[in-house]
Order: C-alpha cells, then sequence, then structure tokens
C-alpha cells in the first residue's frame, strides 16, 4: 500500500489529495456509526500519515457540527510528515476541535479519564500498515489504557489496529504458513500491544492481512473505502516499488547483500561484463562470472571487482559441469544466457544446469528448446526468471505449440497477456516480456513498465537488464526483482539519452543507475533552474559589493568637503 501510495504521487496525484480523501472517508464512517443526536469523538493520533488521517476526518466532522477532541501522541514538531503537520495546523483553527499534544504518559492518563467518558466512538490512529516492531511509551499506554476503559464506547481503527504488523503476514517471514501458524508463531509476543477495534476502516483495497483469523480478532468489521488512486498505480512499475527491494543493512557483512553467478559469453565477449556490471551497479556484493577460454582474459580487464573463473573450452560444455555446479551452489542467484551462442553443445550444458538452480535468469540464447524442456521437468522448488524480447518469446510460444504472429503490434493488448500468462504457467517461471512497453507476469499478478526509449535498442542493453534484475533477484523475490530491474534500467536509459540522445550506448545506462537508485541527480529542468538561480544570486552580491564600495567613497567625499576627520 505504501509503494502503491507513492507510485500514485509520482505519477502526479497529490499525497496531500490522499490524505484528504481517506480523512473524508473517515469521518462519513463516523457519522454513520454514531447513535447520538450530537456525538462526541475522541480521535487517538500517532505522529505519522494514520494520525494525518484523524487530523482531516476531525475537521470535516467539525464542519458537520460534531464537536471532538484529537490526542497528538507527541508535539507538533515531531509529526513526520509535511501532509500530516500542514492538517494539523488547520486543525487547530477549528473551534469545535479542542487539540491536545501530549507528552508523556501520566499526562494521556489525566485527559483520558475526562474526554473518554464523554466521547462515545473512540478513533485510533496511532500507527499504520508501516508499523513494525514493538509498541512502547505513550503508544504503548494509549493502547493499553483504551482497550481496558473501553465499556459501551465503539473503537474505530484507521487503515488497521494499531499494534499490528503487516510484516508479521510477509511471505518472507512465513513463507509456506497459514494464518493459524502465524498466530500460534507470533500471538504470545504482540498480543498485549494491540488495539481491540469494532471496526476497522481501511483504503483503497482490502488487505490480506486483514483477512487472517489472528488479524479478524483485533480488526472487528472491517470497510473497505477507495480514495482516488487511479489504476495505473498498481498496474505500472513506478517509485514506490522501489522502496519494497531488501534495504542494506548498516551491519551486513561482504555476500549478505546478493552473490550472482553470470555463465555467458563465448562467440560474444561484451555481454558478461555488460551484465556483470548491472548486477554490481544495483548493490549486489559479489559477481562471478564464468566465461569461456577465448574471452577470460578480456573479462576480467574489464572490471576489476568482478571474480572471474576461466571455462576448459571455447564455449560452455559438459566438462565445465562439475566446477559451474559447485559455483551455484555458492552463489544467491545465476544469470545464464547473454552472449551465449547457438552452439548445441553450450546449450546441452546449459539445460544440464537446470537441476542445480535455487534462483536464475535464463536470457537470450539460452532460451532454447533443450533448455525449456529441462524447465519443465525440473524440481519446481526452483524460483525462475526469463527475459526474453517478443522474438525470443514467439519461438518460446512455438516451442508449446502456441502460434503467434511474427510482430508484436498484429496482438491485442489482451491476446498478449493471455500469451505472457500461459507461458509463465506452463515454465512456473516469471516472464520479463521486454519491449516498449515492458510486461511482467507471474501467477495472477500482471505489471507494466513505461520506463526507455528508442534509444536503448542499441546491442548490449538486454545484458544490462538481465544483471541488474539478477543483482535484485539475489535479494528479492523474482516478481519484484523483473518489475524494478525493468523500471531502473528503463529510467536511467531515459537519463542516458537526455545527456547522450539516441547515440547513448550499455555503458551510458550502467552509469545513469545510481542515480535511479538513490536520486542523485536533478532533472535537466532542475538543473537548469538551480544553474540560473545561483547566477542571478551571485550577480545579486556583486551588485550589492558595488553599491556598497559606491556608497562608501561618496561619504569620504562628503566627509572630506565639511571638514569632517575621523
Amino acid at each position: 500500500m505504501k509503494a502503491i501510495d507513492k507510485n500514485a504521487v509520482s505519477f502526479g496525484m497529490s499525497a496531500l489529495q490522499l490524505m484528504e480523501n481517506a480523512g473524508f472517508s473517515l469521518a462519513d464512517k463516523i457519522l454513520d456509526l454514531s447513535n447520538r443526536l450530537e456525538p462526541f469523538v475522541l480521535f487517538v493520533a500517532g505522529l505519522g500519515n494514520n494520525g494525518g488521517d484523524t487530523f482531516v476526518a476531525a475537521r470535516h466532522l467539525a464542519n458537520q457540527n460534531v464537536s471532538s477532541a484529537v490526542f497528538l501522541l507527541g508535539g507538533e514538531n515531531q509529526i513526520k510528515t509535511p501532509e500530516s503537520r500542514l492538517n494539523f495546523s488547520l486543525l487547530k483553527h477549528s473551534d469545535a476541535v479542542s487539540v491536545f499534544e501530549i507528552h508523556s504518559e501520566s499526562e494521556f492518563k489525566e485527559l483520558f479519564d475526562v474526554f473518554s467518558k464523554k466521547a462515545e466512538i473512540w478513533v485510533d490512529g496511532i500507527f499504520g500498515t508501516g508499523f513494525s516492531g514493538s509498541v512502547k511509551g505513550i503508544e504503548k499506554t494509549a493502547i493499553d489504557w483504551m482497550n481496558a476503559e473501553k465499556k459501551s464506547n465503539l473503537i474505530v481503527s484507521v487503515d488497521l489496529p494499531s499494534g499490528m504488523s503487516p510484516a508479521v503476514f510477509s511471505p518472507a517471514v512465513f513463507p509456506s504458513a497459514d494464518s493459524k501458524d502465524v498466530l500460534g508463531s507470533i500471538s504470545g509476543s504482540i498480543s498485549g500491544s494491540i488495539i481491540n477495534a469494532d471496526v476497522t476502516v481501511t483504503f483503497h483495497k482490502m488487505k490480506t492481512f486483514l483477512e487472517s483469523d489472528f488479524a479478524q480478532k483485533y480488526a472487528g468489521d472491517v470497510f473497505v473505502y477507495p480514495i482516488g488512486i487511479p489504476e495505473f498505480a498498481e498496474k505500472y512499475i513506478g517509485e514506490g516499488d522501489l522502496s519494497l527491494l531488501s534495504p542494506r543493512f548498516s551491519k551486513s557483512h561482504k555476500g549478505n547483500n546478493g552473490k550472482v553467478l553470470i555463465i555467458a559469453g563465448g562467440p560474444y565477449t561484451g555481454a558478461p561484463a555488460l551484465a556483470g556490471m548491472g548486477a554490481l551497479r544495483v548493490g549486489c556484493d559479489i559477481v562471478t562470472i564464468a566465461a569461456p577460454k577465448n574471452i577470460f582474459k578480456e573479462v576480467a580487464t574489464f572490471a576489476p571487482e568482478f571474480i572471474v573463473r576461466k571455462l576448459s573450452q571455447k564455449c560452455l560444455s559438459e566438462a565445465d559441469l562439475p566446477l559451474l555446479s559447485d559455483l551455484i551452489a555458492a552463489h544467491d542467484c545465476v544469470v545464464i544466457g547473454p552472449g551465449l551462442g547457438r552452439d548445441s553443445d553450450s546449450l546441452l550444458a546449459a539445460a544440464k544446469l537446470i537441476p542445480y538452480f535455487k534462483k536464475a535468469i535464463i536470457d537470450a540464447d539460452a532460451l532454447s528448446p533443450m533448455v525449456l524442456d529441462a524447465l519443465v521437468k525440473r524440481n519446481m522448488d526452483s524460483e525462475i526468471m526469463i527475459t526474453p524480447h517478443y522474438h525470443e518469446f514467439v519461438r518460446i510460444a512455438n516451442y508449446f505449440k502456441i502460434n503467434l504472429p511474427g510482430r508484436r503490434e498484429d496482438l491485442s493488448s489482451d491476446e498478449l497477456e493471455s500469451a505472457v500468462f500461459d507461458i509463465s504457467q506452463k515454465l512456473n517461471a516469471v516472464v520479463l516480456l521486454k519491449g516498449k512497453e515492458d510486461i511482467i507476469a507471474f501467477g495472477d499478478e500482471i505489471r507494466y513498465n513505461l520506463t526507455g526509449n528508442a534509444g536503448m535498442t542499441v546491442g548490449g542493453t538486454g545484458d544490462v537488464l538481465a544483471g541488474v534484475s539478477g543483482g535484485l533477484f539475489a535479494v528479492n523475490d523474482a516478481v519484484l526483482s523483473a518489475g524494478c530491474g525493468a523500471y531502473i534500467c528503463g529510467k536511467a536509459g531515459d537519463l542516458a539519452c537526455r545527456k547522450k540522445g539516441f547515440s547513448l550506448i550499455p555503458t551510458d545506462i550502467l552509469k545513469e543507475i545510481p542515480s535511479v537508485l538513490f536520486n542523485l541527480t536533478k532533472s535537466a529542468d532542475d538543473k537548469m533552474k538551480y544553474k540560473y538561480k545561483n547566477k542571478n544570486k551571485k550577480q545579486k552580491q556583486k551588485q550589492k559589493q558595488k553599491q556598497k564600495q559606491k556608497n562608501k567613497k561618496t561619504k569620504k567625499q562628503k566627509n572630506k568637503k565639511s571638514g569632517c576627520r575621523r
């Protein structure tokens, strides 16, 4: 949900507008729940966007002549987002709302005793979907007291009951557990710090974790309200998706952020190096390249950061299987195919490596019938991503006896989606279909990427994408890695195109990847504004200095004429 919000904002929607819509919906539900002619509402607000939603709701209720009290658990200067700060500031001008900044547990208890009996409805806006860890301090006091003192009062939670962490239900934490297993694992440690709500008002879509048996014990009746998030914020990959990537922890050690093995090259020299640099540029710790003996030295001299292992022949062969099986076991993810060539011995060796893969990206020449045979017959525990362009995709479709036209433009979007889903299902693999509009599909999920430009048809950009996706895949799931890989490469290509036009080359894309991931550069327009702003500032400083010197000279002349001595 956090990623979808961020996507909506990055595509042009205002974060303030989303908060306004959420607060309005919350106020509407509170009015619907009230049984009094003159209701009074107590809002308990945290310092994040959930608190912001309650500020908006209190303002809208005031416009309906409904009085309320808002407890901010902290000070105004501690509010985390500009949208929440603005709405808190607006709230203080309303005569129908009593606003309190609470800085201690004793202060909360004292004020709660006064207002809790008066209020028919208590609104819990302490924590949102971003909460994780354990509840402490004033927030813990607020949750405990609201649970303990509740009698005939109705508790309404915003988005989810405070103290409940959606991360608990993440597939990364419990990859195959159902809600009962999760409940058994965690209830003892967190059950005392979760609001017991009667109603939960959540936004945009039903959250998966709210449907679990565990969550239902705390959430009460769940109501979903739309807040105006456009469909394309979920459909298209955006900046929000990047925020879901595994973070780099300060205490991590070499290897914790991914180890990628690239099996590539033969007739083509540059492909393995471009893929390797792609993996390194997205933060992968270790990149090992298994390169044929005829290009071993060229690959090794491309970048000193590579660990390069020399294969026995001028192309991948079965003789290298013992070496490669050991290397596969020592790495988190394998990228196979860039620059591999179509030698039958190489493709047979690639097919025989499939059973060793835990995570793998299969690209370019490796997408052959022999490899597809091995993929279909493999142990389905392995996670596989394939990254074909359209002509390679047609070859894969032909393998499955699916007839597709020679040109992508001759398929409707629905027909293309259907074909991508079909092949993904048959291979039990994530499909990243490259093109003007990249398509990522797996299971019942489909995403699109619109970044990129016509200059990226230059040879080697697909190798960079394979490496980037591999570097991400080493520490993230396949769908996220495929989508973010496509977005990062396309965005980096767009930045490169601003500087180089359609003369861009793959190494230009590599140089721009850090800017996409870490926002290191401003847009061209921003740079021009900054340039002229600085220029004007310097001119003003010079003019000021000249005026100062002129005034000094004039003063001396006046003093001389008047006979004044200093």
